[in-house]
């Protein structure tokens, strides 16, 4: 019969401290414990001690390792002090099988091949050839039978799987297994089974007053079902496996199996409500041979005991990667990477520093493998400033002094400053603010292995001075020269404070969010970084009503009032009296709030150069030669300017003067905006 395990670093608790996620990373490996080529039970330390093909590797939180030495059908125990590993007997006895539970030496196993080890100071092996799940309280090295009957394989007489969903769970001692290599426990206390040849995967609720379990079938079914053998995905027995050796658990309660015949690591997820498991294939497809064993770090790395191939396999995000040895050539050399060999490696366990622990099962040792360059900061969250505020950030590392390493950042918005070096150092990065909606991601890759920075938002709050500004219409035409800001277009600053200590990188921009298109920013000013102002200016108001806009910074508003005016007009000067000739002239028109007006003749030989205008402008006009005296006006907004015109004769271009009888030429005289009604007389009038 061939066997072989699996182990998961401990049970799901251990799971929950942090690790580094190393892809692509390089390991140096060493012999912890045994000799390559040498079979025996021995104790002792390093290379002194001897094992029989061990199988299955755990590790408890104290950092000693567990060894289900199958060949020699014992518990095997090695505390590692100084990078040696001092080995000693658990539980069992070197070359005596059976089935008793008892301490220590009293308890016997029968070929055990998977072992995990959980928070609580306990032990769980799956003692492959009594088809029992066994238990050991590490402290008082006592043995008891979890579930399962000695020398009974095989459901209960023989019939279909026990479901949640078709029948009431089996009690420890009425469950029967087939051949169970690999074994997991979870957080909560729960163990998981990979019952081989019943192409299953278990699970054992265990109960604390009786140390008995209760046992259900989270996925797969019996030899011959539907779901046995095949490589399926789907929920229950609608999956299926073939020989499943090994399994772990994660932090999540999630199931990472090693289908060993199928070549596949196949991924399970529980439903709570049914406790049925939902599997999916994570890697595999021509890639494996034979994957005997998994484990799984607290980053969700998954490392596999690729036996077929004798390498030690890693998958993340989905992509299958070789840690260590060389595809399909064995042996028992240490090493970096690839030089280091290995001859059909069936256990593998991972510790919350990386470590990687093998059970080199052909050559009868127990490797350390150690990450070759491996990071010592956790990965960062850090503010949303950016680096033109915040100090610049670094990565610590640790590697051998010759390495050579680079660094490299997956995102623009983080930026490498130490992109390459020799041995243990450090990388500093700076990064740039964060202006998005939400948080950010990136990564920087050193040496293979990924340092992540997470960026949140950059809170910034601003205040405005002022918040409020009243735009109040002119006073009366007569005192038109006093209005107020604002009413003809005046602009308005308008300070932007930042609140935060890291001020300087806060960028703003100023928005019209309400007014319309009276309301305005001065261009320039619109946005800022920090300390700033922008510059608002409205358009006069010549709806006679009140009106309200506002400006947004942020989440901070400035508020603009803008009163109705109501359109005052003055001309000046009143009028024109003229006696002589034809002539051009004009005259000031002042309207308050920059109120549309409207010129009007009131005769054709009075002649308007323009007849409208907006605000404060002038109206310019002509008359006709007059053959009599005559007057007329021009009205504007309900302002006369009144014309006399005095009589004369029309001769060419210019006409003529009444008296000399020569050509009078046209004159523009220049009036004063201010003072009474000017009246011109014939000596203002230049005759040839």
């Amino acid at each position: 019969m061939k066997i072989f395990s699996l182990k998961f670093l401990a049970c799901a608790s251990l799971w929950l401290a942090p690790v580094i996620s190393m892809m692509a990373q390089s390991y140096t490996f060493s012999t912890l414990a045994g000799t390559a080529g040498i079979q025996g039970g021995a104790d002792g330390n390093g290379a002194a001690a001897s094992f029989n093909n061990p199988y299955g590797i755990a590790i408890d939180n104290a950092g000693n390792v567990y060894v289900a030495d199958t060949g020699n059908n014992i518990i095997r125990k090695i505390a590692i002090s100084g990078g040696v590993g001092a080995v000693s007997t658990l539980a069992g006895t070197a070359g005596v099988s059976g089935t008793n539970d008892g301490m220590g030496g009293q308890a016997q196993f029968n070929q055990p091949a998977g072992i995990a080890a959980d928070s609580m100071g306990n032990l769980y092996v799956a003692d492959t050839g009594n088809h029992t799940i066994r238990k050991i309280v590490i402290s008082s090295r006592m043995v008891s039978t979890l579930a399962g009957k000695p020398g009974e394989s095989d459901y209960p007489n023989m019939g279909p799987p026990i479901f949640p969903n078709l029948g009431p769970a089996v009690p420890g001692s009425d469950a029967r297994f087939g051949h169970p290599h690999g074994v997991a426990c979870d957080g909560a206390g729960n163990v998981y089974v990979a019952d081989t040849e019943n192409h299953a995967i278990r699970k054992i609720t265990n109960n604390p007053v009786t140390g008995l379990g209760m046992v259900t079938t989270v996925a797969g079914g019996l030899p011959g079902g539907a779901s046995s053998q095949n490589s399926n995905d789907g929920v229950g027995t609608n999956a299926g496996f073939n020989a499943p050796y090994g399994i772990a658990v994660d932090g999540l309660g999630t199931l990472y199996v090693a289908d060993e015949l199928h070549g596949l690591i196949r991924k399970i997820i529980i439903d709570p409500a049914t406790g049925l498991g939902t599997v999916t294939t994570l890697a595999g497809k021509g890639l494996l041979a034979n994957p005997a064993a998994v484990a799984v770090d607290g980053m969700g790395n998954v490392y596999v005991a690729d036996q077929g191939n004798s390498v030690i396999r890693k998958i993340s995000n989905g992509q299958v990667t070789t840690v260590a040895g060389t595809l399909g050539q064995g042996g028992s050399t240490d090493g970096v990477g690839t030089d280091a060999l290995f001859a059909s490696p069936y256990g593998i366990a991972v510790d919350g520093s990386g470590n990687l622990y093998v059970a080199d099962t052909r050559n009868n040792t127990i490797r350390l493998g150690k990450p070759l360059f491996t990071l010592t900061t956790s990965n960062a969250t850090i503010d949303g400033c950016g680096s033109t505020c915040c100090p610049t950030n670094v990565v610590m590392f640790t590697t051998d002094p010759n390495y050579s390493w680079t660094a490299v950042s997956d995102s623009s918005w983080l930026h490498v400053l130490d992109p390459s070096g020799t041995g243990s150092g450090t990388v500093h990065y700076s990064v740039d603010p964060n202006t998005t909606m939400g948080p950010r991601t990136g990564t920087i890759t050193i040496a293979g292995q990924t340092f992540t920075v997470t960026q949140v938002i950059m809170h910034c709050s601003f205040l405005l001075q002022p918040l409020t500004f009243s735009i109040h219409p002119p006073l009366p035409p007569s005192d038109f020269a006093q209005s107020t800001i604002g009413c003809d277009g005046t602009p308005v600053a308008v300070k932007v404070v930042t609140r935060e200590d890291t001020d300087s990188c806060c960028p703003w921009t100023a928005i019209v969010t309400t007014g319309g298109t009276w309301l305005r920013i001065l261009y320039g000013t619109q946005s800022g970084q920090g300390n700033g102002i922008f510059v608002a200016y409205a358009y006069p108001n010549t709806t006679g009503t009140n009106r309200t806009g506002t400006i947004t910074v942020g989440n901070v508003q400035f508020v603009v009032t803008e009163e109705g005016c109501h359109c005052s007009y003055k001309i000046s000067p009143s009028g024109i009296t003229h006696n002589r000739g034809a002539f051009d002239t004009w005259f000031h028109v002042e309207a308050s709030c920059g109120c549309n007006w409207t010129a009007v003749a009131s005769d054709p030989w009075i002649h308007l150069a323009n007849s409208s205008g907006t605000g404060n402008d002038l109206v310019e006009f002509g008359v006709d030669a007059a053959m009599q005296d005559r007057s007329g006006t021009i009205t504007v907004e309900g302002q006369t300017f009144k014309i006399n015109q005095a009589k004369g004769t029309s001769s060419g271009t210019g006409g003529t003067t009444g008296g000399g009888g020569g050509v009078s030429r046209y004159f523009y005289p220049v009036l004063e905006i201010s003072g009474p009604v000017s009246h011109w007389n014939n000596g203002d009038t230049r005759h040839d």
